[in-house]
């Protein structure tokens, strides 16, 4: 029977590309739920231009009060950075 690490080390290496597993992954500072400075900081951008994308629906988000968050799991599938090992 293996161990639970070694299964944990497999799953993680299947997820990462041997180019990008040594790089942080972009998001790697940010929590679980990224706010809209966080996304505005990230894409170089306003948080008028982040507003904009929503209203669009142009940028995945989650509305909880009047506020509006990003899962991380959807940004980084979003964006492209599934290559990236993401802690």
């Amino acid at each position: 029977m293996k161990s639970s690490a070694t299964n944990h080390a497999k799953n993680t290496s299947s997820i990462c590309s041997p180019a990008l597993a040594d790089l942080p992954s972009p998001l790697s500072k940010y929590g679980d739920l990224l706010t809209v400075d966080d996304m505005a900081e990230l894409l170089d951008t306003s948080t008028r231009t982040i507003y904009r994308l929503c209203d669009k629906d142009e940028l995945p988000f989650r509305k909880i009060g009047r506020r509006l968050y990003f899962p991380k799991h959807e940004m980084i599938e979003f964006l492209g950075l599934e290559g990236y090992c993401v802690a």
